[in-house]
């Protein structure tokens, strides 16, 4: 069910033109039905609403698709200036151009489009009135589309509804101005912190002169930023060392690799606070999930009873969780990423 998803959010943008596509197209076999008659209209927008979702979901964002939509387009100029010049036109691949062009357009925006999407449907939603009984204003909408069906049908079809749609765009445009309405910027972003215990109550693993332990955790917290999965490419992540004293040694971007190798800062390995390693992480990000990666079951009780007690002064802000540094084949990293993205 995730996986379909963010499937969904990553084409959002493509799924809705094929949905208007579809819809457009039972209007067309409606409106055939009654008056025994194609409309030529609604056949060009539905097929052109549909060729540009399947773009966006069967082409997607391949190196070659600008390539092929420029050599469409370059085509398609090419018929048009004969057809300036000599005024012959060939119809199957007029058709068959545009319908190529339609594709890589469809598979060119379907990214950009999808996240300008995701992103106003999320403005809409955040929508908040500060006077909402002025939204009544908008029960005069039904109103207005009932006075205007009968006193416009002077102007035809097309331009009858494009009136009514100003008409009733305006009403609803003056009801929102009335009640005060905000939109709230929403801030779906998770910061994650590693903390990285790095003092003698974790044993070394060395094997042929290298310590197996400490490169099980690089690896971890690498796969771990990296494979984050789709809709997460903004989170934050970082890491903090610990010891006696916490250090950052990597503070919280939405870069999409850390590629961490080696560790740069220095401890106190005498000693495990890990009480001012989650106060760091609260202080660099008041909305953060702190990852405490230590199997030192001794540093952990006692976190948990100066927690407990309340031993230090304030309140920290970041939920934490604790993990022991993952052993040697008995868990993947892709389970790790997924346990560490899970929200609150």
């Amino acid at each position: 069910m995730g996986q379909v998803l963010d499937y969904l959010q990553v084409h959002s943008l493509a799924v809705t033109l094929l949905g208007l596509g579809a819809l457009l197209g039972i209007c067309l076999i409606v409106e055939q039905w009654r008056r025994k008659t194609w409309s030529a209209t609604l056949l060009l927008s539905s097929a052109s609403l549909g060729l540009l979702g399947l773009g966006g979901l069967l082409l997607g964002a391949s190196s070659w698709v600008p390539w092929a939509a420029s050599a469409a387009a370059a085509c398609l100029f090419l018929m048009l200036a004969v057809v300036v010049l000599t005024g012959n036109w060939w119809a199957p691949l007029g058709y068959t151009v545009g319908a190529v062009l339609l594709l890589g357009l469809g598979g060119m925006s379907a990214e950009p489009g999808a996240r300008g999407l995701n992103a106003t449907s999320k403005m809409l939603l955040s929508l908040q009135p500060l006077q909402p009984w002025w939204l009544l204003v908008l029960l005069l909408v039904p109103i207005i589309i009932w006075l205007s069906f009968r006193s416009l049908a002077g102007l035809g079809r097309v331009r009858r509804w494009v009136a009514i749609g100003l008409r009733c765009l305006l009403i609803a445009l003056l009801a929102l101005a009335l009640a005060e309405t905000e939109a709230r910027q929403p801030n779906d972003s998770l910061t994650v912190l590693f903390l990285w215990d790095r003092s003698l109550s974790i044993p070394q693993d060395f094997e042929n002169g290298r310590d197996r332990r400490e490169e099980r955790i690089k690896n971890f917290i690498n796969s771990s930023v990296a494979e984050r999965g789709p809709g997460h490419e903004h989170d934050r992540a970082g890491l903090i060392v610990f010891g006696r004293w916490p250090r950052l040694e990597l503070p919280p971007s939405d870069a999409p690799q850390f590629r961490l190798r080696k560790i740069a800062s220095t401890v106190d390995d005498t000693h495990t606070d890990i009480a001012a390693a989650i106060k760091l992480a609260s202080r660099r990000s008041r909305k953060a999930r702190a990852n405490v990666l230590s199997s030192s079951a001794t540093a952990m009780r006692t976190w948990a009873r100066r927690r407990n007690r309340r031993a230090w002064p304030g309140k920290t802000a970041c939920k934490s969780t604790w993990s022991r540094y993952p052993p040697a084949d008995a868990m993947s990293t892709r389970s790790w990423s997924s346990a560490l993205r899970r929200r609150r």
